[in-house]
């Protein structure tokens, strides 16, 4: 079970994006040495320049096409581990699935092969996989899920209906296949290196630090209808997202490449189940937010909703890897924050 201490060279793909961002940041806090990918030198350029305490300990690699089959063989030379987290995040498309499907599939099978071709000996491969991998919820399927769960509903429907199918149930295959394709990996070619994936809920949390992508365009906004005017008590005690803070999935994946029990082991990041009312309670924390639906603050609903709602169970990923989860109204509030302007604006 080998691991990647401090001080190893670790491939991020995906740094350029919300969590990838603090991926980097994490590892470069640890003690690693980063290299990124980006898609131009301008991108890799500013994550440079968003640590530049770490300027020594951070460099960059482009690779425009993930599609090439060659894309990351110069990417992984010398490196001693790999956090990837480069992924397709659409949840809205209308056309061909196979427009999301194959580059998440490929990002993943691509760089398993330049591995497998150009510097096999790494210690460890982390892929950040998501929820959407583990659960296709029904009204009477379960209530709370766990790591032994696979999405495959999702595939065999959009399979079925092929653009017709929903931009969800497109982002959930995509997720769920290339996930898969790790696992297919381990399983077919069985490498020297171990395998970990980290299946991340709903990420929230300041979002505006380290990425170089616009905030609302990020899984944060999602948050922002339920503090803006319009949204009826009944709205927001319906069951939204499980969440998670971006913070703990940054620290999730340092853990992943240092903790020999996590090898070939599935981890949901998961630290509770989200409601519009959890948002509006936190937002009266901040003045400016005006003219949206109050929230109900009393513990015991607030208990009663999260009993009631579809879980994904994240305790196996504390328990092993030894962190506990930043609590939800910390996350809101810190979302919130950075969101503010942005939410006032909306409001106005």
């Amino acid at each position: 079970m080998p691991i990647a201490p401090p001080g190893s060279l670790v491939l991020v793909t995906g740094a350029s994006g919300f969590a990838g961002g603090y991926i980097v940041k994490a590892l470069l806090e640890a003690g690693y040495r980063v290299r990124v990918t980006a898609r131009s030198e301008a991108k890799v350029a500013h994550v440079r320049a968003l640590f530049p305490s770490h300027a020594d300990s951070i460099e960059g690699v482009v690779v425009v096409d993930i599609s090439e089959p060659s894309a990351f063989d110069q990417a992984v030379v010398g490196i001693d581990a790999v956090v990837h987290a480069a992924s397709p995040v659409i949840t809205n498309y209308e056309g061909d699935p196979d427009d999301i499907v194959l580059p998440a599939v490929k990002g993943v099978t691509h760089l398993l092969d330049a591995l497998a071709r150009v510097n096999p000996d790494i210690k460890r491969f982390v892929q950040i996989s998501s929820v959407a991998a583990v659960a296709f919820s029904t009204p009477d399927g379960p209530r709370v899920f766990d790591e032994s769960y696979w999405n495959d509903e999702s595939v065999r429907l959009v399979r079925a209906d092929g653009a017709a199918a929903s931009g969800g149930l497109k982002y959930q295959a995509s997720k769920t296949l290339s996930e898969r394709a790790l696992w297919d990996f381990v399983k077919d070619k069985k490498p020297a290196f171990d395998a970990v994936a980290i299946l991340p809920s709903l990420i929230l949390g300041p979002p505006t630090q380290y990425n170089t992508t616009d905030a609302v365009t990020g899984s944060p906004r999602l948050i922002i209808p339920y503090v803006l005017p319009g949204k009826t008590d009944a709205e927001l005690q319906v069951p939204t997202y499980n969440s998670v803070d971006v913070r703990d999935v940054a620290l999730a994946s340092v853990r992943a490449l240092t903790t020999p029990e996590a090898a070939g082991e599935r981890f949901i990041l998961s630290a509770t189940p989200l409601f519009g009312n959890d948002v509006a309670v936190v937002a009266a924390q901040f003045p400016a937010i005006k003219g949206y639906t109050a929230g109900n603050a009393d513990k015991a609903v607030r208990e009663k909703l999260d009993a009631g709602a579809v879980k994904y169970d994240g305790s196996k990923a504390e328990r092993v890897l030894g962190f506990t989860y930043v609590p939800k109204d910390e996350t809101i509030r810190t979302t919130l924050e950075a969101l503010q302007p942005k939410i006032v604006a909306a409001a106005a």
